[in-house]
């Protein structure tokens, strides 16, 4: 009896939990990600899709993947949604969202090609690489992406250019207009301190933590004085990345435009090509 009587209890409280979160939620300002309270990073998401349709309040997309499995996802669209242009079918999207009981609650909604602040390519020599990615780099839309003296070679976008553990630390999307950079930047203690969707850059528990644009061709974080990440769009074929940084797993990641060092462990002179670049850790192991 007791065990039917508790059963009923935790099948009434149910609603009244969902409730109270959806109540909370409707505190939480998704249009912008990070957030910075509990109650607001369980409410609030990012993600990035190709739309598909745009029937009635609901959106759909598919992922930005070059997977050949490419599950649709909806989003409902409300009076309050924000846009910085009319969604359009086959456009890409970043799409900001809050969960609303079943249903994905898009807050704002931006098309990559109306992104503004992207960066253009510039005109500087792409440095030495190995022949085998010189090989790769033959192709007309491949785009080497340069940790030190180590190559990634981009065969297609979006693509996650640095991966910790299953965590992409370094994702870029080209435009027609130009390259969008996304990031995100952990500390010591492996807590994540700000993160940079579509070069829009959101601070959570730094406020040393600063953005920078010195030219048109390359995004600088500083911690303070101190360079944390910069990525500079070198030519229209070459993108480099360097900087001082951890991972998710408490991993200090440093690149400096000889070499790559991930806690004692040196790579240089490496070659990558494909969907993804440099993956640090098994994703499997938490250790």
């Amino acid at each position: 009896m007791n065990s039917r009587l508790g059963l009923a209890t935790y099948l009434l409280l149910i609603p009244a939990f969902q409730r109270q979160t959806a109540v909370e939620c409707k505190k939480c300002d998704c249009t912008t990600y990070p957030q910075t309270t509990e109650v607001c990073v369980r409410c609030c998401f990012v993600t990035k899709g190709r739309i598909e349709s745009t029937e009635g309040d609901t959106l759909t997309t598919t992922p930005l993947s070059q997977s050949p499995q490419r599950p649709t996802r909806k989003f409902k669209v409300t009076p309050t949604t924000k846009y910085n242009a009319p969604p359009k079918v086959g456009s890409d999207a970043t799409i900001y969202y809050h969960k609303s009981g079943n249903e994905n609650v898009a807050t704002r909604i931006e098309l990559t090609d109306y992104i503004e602040g992207q960066l253009t390519p510039g005109s500087e020599p792409t440095p030495a690489i190995n022949a085998e990615c010189m090989s790769f780099g033959q192709a007309s839309d491949a785009t080497a992406v340069l940790f030190g003296s180590n190559t990634t070679v981009a065969l297609g976008f979006p693509y996650n250019a640095l991966t910790v553990r299953d965590t992409p630390l370094v994702s870029l999307q080209r435009t027609e207009k130009g390259l969008l950079v996304s990031a995100k930047i952990f500390d010591a203690k492996q807590a994540l301190i700000a993160q940079i969707v579509d070069n829009h850059f959101y601070v959570t528990l730094s406020e040393a933590l600063k953005l920078a644009q010195p030219t048109v061709h390359s995004l600088t974080l500083f911690n303070g004085q101190s360079q944390i990440l910069d990525i500079e769009f070198l030519n229209p074929h070459a993108i480099a990345v360097t900087g001082d940084f951890y991972g998710p797993d408490g991993s200090h990641i440093q690149i400096t435009p000889e070499v790559m060092t991930i806690n004692t462990s040196h790579l240089a002179d490496s070659c990558l090509a494909g969907q993804n670049g440099i993956q640090v850790g098994d994703p499997s192991n938490p250790k």
